[in-house]
């Protein structure tokens, strides 16, 4: 059986530099060379999957590049995020469109909230941030969507961020790397191995591994030296615009393979 791994994407749009931003100071966006580092991005995970998926374009959203914050997908199931920030609900049909060829959809709906930006799925877990953005009832949407399928959902509090994966992600199959100090140290138990990295750097804990590689911001010395002494290939990417609206590597894709992993 062959295995595919597609990513989806979405194109920067023209109104970015109005891009939410809750959890930094906001400072002025260069929009060219955020198309540039976006631009490399794309490239790079061209790399490491066997298909890019494009989403049509939403310009109206200053955020909708940010396309994993709309849906959650595994095992060819995919719950359609209903957005915690409200403005961003407009963003969701797009993503249904460019996903439906691919997997069954689910579309969550009121009084659900949820981001996938708080959704890390490690193997068989899948954890969730209850955060601002996220409510009780989308964990519990999401639980009774992926329970049937063989997956254990581990509610997640006091994330102190944005997104769970603002302070965490997974690096490698069975393996996810986290912030000291932003996540309680039992968080993982036995299910996971955890690679910590020190509060200064905490940026760079937000990874993308795909294909056997890790995607990750560049300018964090002590990140980079802890995944290289695990034998992780990686390529460092300039992301300075992306942070500046409150994103990071995994925001902007979704990533659809075909085994659980």
């Amino acid at each position: 059986m062959s295995h595919k791994t597609r990513a989806l994407i979405r194109a920067l749009p023209v109104r970015y530099a109005e891009a939410t931003v809750d959890y930094g100071v906001r400072v002025p966006i260069n929009t060219e060379l955020a198309a540039i580092q976006h631009a490399q991005y794309v490239a790079e995970l061209a790399k490491h999957v066997d298909e890019l998926i494009w989403a049509e374009p939403f310009d109206e959203g200053p955020d909708s590049v940010f396309v994993e914050d709309q849906a959650v997908v595994a095992s060819g199931l995919a719950v359609l995020a209903r957005s915690g920030h409200t403005p961003r609900r407009l963003e969701r049909a797009g993503i249904a469109d460019a996903l439906r060829p691919f997997v069954e959809l689910i579309p969550m709906e009121a009084p659900c909230t949820l981001d996938g930006g708080d959704v890390l799925r490690v193997g068989p877990h899948i954890f969730v941030g209850r955060s601002a953005r996220t409510n009780d009832a989308g964990i519990s949407f999401l639980r009774e969507s992926f329970s049937p399928l063989g997956y254990q959902i581990h509610r997640v509090d006091g994330t102190k961020g944005l997104h769970l994966k603002c302070v965490c992600s997974k690096i490698a199959s069975g393996t996810v790397m986290a912030v000291e100090g932003r996540l309680q140290p039992d968080t993982f138990q036995d299910f996971v191995d955890v690679v910590w990295v020190p509060e200064e750097e905490s940026y760079a804990a937000n990874a993308l591994a795909v294909g056997g590689h890790v995607m990750m911001a560049a300018g964090f010395p002590t990140t980079r030296r802890r995944l290289l002494e695990r034998g992780l290939p990686i390529t460092e990417m300039s992301l300075s615009e992306i942070r500046k609206g409150d994103g990071a590597l995994t925001c902007m894709s979704i990533l659809l393979e075909s085994d659980a992993e």
